[in-house]
């Protein structure tokens, strides 16, 4: 179950960075 949820967390997280790049560029 805390495997799930740091996966999640890290998901969110490379998400998170696509939106960042999307903005800058």
């Amino acid at each position: 179950l805390n495997y799930i949820l740091v996966n999640i967390s890290f998901g969110g997280f490379i998400i998170c960075v696509l939106c960042i790049s999307i903005v800058f560029i």
